[in-house]
């Protein structure tokens, strides 16, 4: 089969490693890794970990005959893997290029820039720049990967002041199909800037993304979780800031209801995300969101806290409460 012959090439080009086929012990580890479980079901015949951006190259000219000669090898690019839509980022008996390894984080403070590496998460990002009391817009969980969110628009806490996590982004350094490496921002291969900020993964790899930063300290917030009944009328106060013409941009708020019988003894349970992003203690006009009745005030977890803090909460709450997503399509 094509794909074998493929994989036998990249073994014998690459050190020991970095390329695991489906036989080796720390094939299923990698591939179960995903947020959504339903990804992992998905089975490349390989996965390929690049450590640099020249591998990336390397794996690109290596596989090209196997892609444009008719032997239809396929490969999927993955960053964090926590992309939900099925294959987007994990591949049935193709190789998957596993970017976890391409890692680093530098900060130039004069421009007030960031350089990261494809491979990062955005929980090790916010550890380095809170030392220099910097933010960015990033993933809401510690655990997010940078390319998922910055190719395809993203939320983030900042969103209502700073836009979408896409818009914050400066450059991207990207591996094209010929292999070359270039770089793309307002200045060089402007089309190709363009479309990578919501073009997902379709144009190419990219290994580094240059973000822009700003000042941001302590900011409160954080979960409640409220039944039913009072769902409406959060509904409504919700409705009423949207309409709002003099509404803040100082805040991040998130409202939704979801099965959780599990720990609510009940069908339904709601919850509110709520974050005032100045250094202000429960901010007034959070209230709305805060102080409906009644509540289960035992998982009530609104305080000041930094943006580390912040989304490792995310990433916490869903391990402590064993709360996981599930995606679905269909049509009516």
């Amino acid at each position: 089969m094509a794909v074998t012959r493929a994989i036998r090439e990249l073994k014998s080009a690459f050190p020991e490693g970095h390329v695991v086929s489906g036989d080796d012990e720390k094939f299923t580890p990698l591939n179960q890794s995903y947020l959504s479980a339903v990804q992992s079901e998905v089975q490349p015949a390989a996965i390929f970990l690049p450590s640099s951006k020249e591998d990336v190259v390397k794996f690109i000219h290596l596989l090209k005959p196997y892609v444009t000669d008719g032997a239809d090898v396929g490969f999927a690019i993955r960053g964090a893997g926590q992309q939900p839509a099925v294959r987007c980022n994990n591949i049935d008996g193709g190789i998957t290029v596993d970017l976890r390894n391409l890692t680093g984080i530098q900060l130039d403070e004069e421009k007030g820039h960031v350089s990261i590496g494809a491979g990062e998460t955005w929980g090790s990002v916010y550890r380095e720049l809170q030392k220099q009391g910097l933010a960015v817009t990033g993933g809401r969980s510690n655990t997010n990967g940078i390319g998922g969110l910055a190719l395809s628009g993203g939320l983030s806490f900042f969103s209502s002041r700073e836009g979408f996590i896409t818009d914050n982004v400066i450059e991207f350094e990207i591996v094209l199909s010929s292999g070359d490496i270039v770089v793309a921002n307002s200045d060089t291969n402007t089309d190709l800037f363009i479309a990578l900020r919501g073009g997902g993964n379709n144009y190419g790899i990219v290994t580094r993304y240059v973000f822009r930063t700003f000042k941001q300290g302590p900011f409160w917030g954080g979960y409640v979780y409220y039944f039913p009944s009072s769902f409406p009328g959060q509904i409504e106060a919700y409705v009423n800031e949207l309409k709002n013409p003099d509404a803040s941009k100082e805040t991040h708020i998130m409202i939704s209801a979801g099965f959780s019988s599990q720990f609510a003894q009940m069908d339904v349970l709601c919850l509110n995300q709520i974050y005032g992003l100045k250094e202000e203690d429960s901010p007034a006009l959070l209230q709305p969101f805060v102080t409906m009745q009644p509540q289960i005030d035992q998982m009530r977890t609104t305080w000041m806290l930094d943006l580390e803090d912040a989304a490792k909460e995310q990433t916490s709450s869903c391990l402590l409460h064993g709360m996981h997503s599930t995606y679905t399509t269909g049509s009516p």
